[in-house]
């Protein structure tokens, strides 16, 4: 490995009564040692290019000069494929060692607009594509793995958005993300966060065909940074305690859902570390009753090959009623808005029950001090209040924006 990890894990109340079961929130921060030298990691990226016809023009030209730029930004080292997706599948340029730039070029440059958009496929054609680097890679060092996907329509194949988690996992599981662009008004953006989520990578929401060259170039100067690949958090927690929720709110916002349980052990991939980041998890947990004393409710481990960090999360039992005041209410805030922020993504795609949740939930957020007196959740509640009272005049283009403010926190 490249670089080194930290690992910090605070819950919102240290101190709890003995005998009696509780509910506590647990904040765990993941973040580059900012003290190690990073020493770029080899890049492999497929590009996978929507050219259905609605693409045609400006959206597929600067798709294509995005593209250029990014192979131009490549090293030798560095291993780069481009598919393009419609009513067929085409490997434009098979995954290869960037040796020949005027290939790569020459063949994005021809690359025209068809018919529908049969995105699986493409998704299936690139994971293929990517997995033959597995076998090649020789430099001793794990490998930054992306697909860098971008689509402005709703996908013709028929398939569900569990199938694409299901795609995303798998690709997840040898250490490919996904980085979901979305462009227009028609893209489907619950497909496309789903494969961001599940597969450790981003979704965003262009907001101009302008902007695609720069978001390119963007995402491989954030692959360039990662010191930390294919990181797995893994959360062991004690005898009686439960996992309630859990989510991702730092850098993007999320419900996680791609956890493998092996009875109290909870194996969760994480997104890439990368130097100048942070990744926050956010968990609501019960703990049971037990006496007196101090007792560990968790073990939090980060783990990607030989780099392991860990840290036991210890509560303590005590019958002194002056040490029950909550400890660090920058926890469970952090918990609520979070959730408020997923609840009214969730309302935005047509959960009307989700987005009452959501309304009642920043309400009571906005009575609390850290709401007007903490940056971080004074500008995530400001967001909320703004989305929140404008949804119901929302055009869906207007609805994608929100839902993507909701999940990008601005750094």
């Amino acid at each position: 490995m490249s670089g080194d990890v930290d690992l910090t894990c605070s819950l919102n109340r240290a101190y709890i009564p003995p005998n009696k079961g509780q509910r506590l929130f647990l904040d765990i921060e993941i973040a580059p040692i900012t003290k190690a030298i990073p020493g770029f990691l080899p890049v492999n990226v497929c590009l996978l290019i929507d050219r259905s016809g609605s693409m045609v023009g400006k959206k597929l030209n600067n798709a294509k000069k995005g593209a250029i730029n990014l192979v131009n930004q490549l090293d030798s080292n560095d291993y780069c494929g481009v598919v393009t997706f419609e009513s067929e599948v085409d490997i434009v340029v098979p995954c290869q060692y960037v040796t020949d730039k005027p290939m790569f070029e020459n063949r994005i440059q021809r690359i025209s607009v068809g018919g529908s958009t049969e995105m699986y496929e493409g998704l299936e054609t690139a994971f293929a594509e990517l997995r033959r680097s597995l076998q090649i890679n020789s430099s001793g060092k794990e490998p930054v793995r992306r697909v860098i996907l971008l689509s402005d329509g709703q996908p013709t194949d028929g398939r569900y958005v569990s199938e694409y988690r299901g795609l995303a996992r798998k690709m997840r599981e040898v250490g490919i993300s996904i980085t979901a662009l979305g462009i227009g008004k028609y893209y489907n953006e619950n497909i496309l966060s789903a494969l961001a989520e599940d597969s450790g990578g981003m979704w965003y929401h262009v907001l101009s065909p302008d902007k695609i060259p720069e978001i390119f170039s963007n995402e491989l100067a954030n692959m360039k940074t990662v010191v930390l690949s294919r990181p797995e958090l893994v959360l062991k927690l004690s005898q009686g305690v439960e996992l309630a929720d859990i989510y991702k709110s730092r850098p993007d916002v999320h419900r996680i859902s791609n956890i493998q349980r092996i009875s109290n052990e909870y194996r969760i991939p994480v997104s890439d570390v990368r130097t100048g980041e942070i990744q926050t998890i956010t968990a609501r947990i019960g703990v049971p009753p037990r006496p007196e004393g101090e007792w560990r409710i968790a073990h939090v481990s980060v783990v990607s090959g030989a780099v392991c960090r860990r840290e036991n999360v210890i509560a303590h039992y005590t019958s002194n009623q002056a040490l029950w005041n909550e400890t660090d209410s920058y926890s469970r805030t952090l918990f609520a808005v979070t959730e408020t922020q997923i609840k009214a993504k969730d309302g935005l795609s047509g959960d009307k029950t989700a987005f009452k949740q959501a309304e009642t939930q920043l309400k009571v957020l906005l009575k609390e001090s850290e709401a007007t007196h903490i940056k971080d959740i004074a500008d995530r509640t400001a967001v909320l209040e703004k989305i929140i009272n404008k949804a119901t005049v929302m055009s869906e283009e207007e609805k994608k924006e929100a839902k993507s403010e909701l999940t990008m926190i601005k750094r």
